[in-house]
């Protein structure tokens, strides 16, 4: 019992730390300068659903998009 407890109070720690961690933090990112940006390209691919499996090794890959997405190189 004790050790049910103690499992208890720490899981609850962790989590508290977890939660507050998440809340506090925030992203900050500057813009870049000094950069110039030249498209090569730009595509609207349409709403697609892919599923892949392969048998031989033991892995799914999964791919979908909802909606047309825009796409530049």
């Amino acid at each position: 019992m004790k050790r049910k407890v103690t499992q208890t109070i720490f899981g609850g720690a962790i989590l508290a730390l977890v939660l507050g961690g998440a809340v506090v933090f925030k992203a900050r990112a500057t813009p870049p300068s000094g950069i110039s940006f030249n498209p090569i390209g730009q595509a609207t691919v349409p709403a697609f659903d892919v599923k892949r499996k392969e048998k031989a090794i033991d892995w799914e890959l999964r791919l979908e998009a909802p909606q047309a997405l825009e796409v530049a190189t």
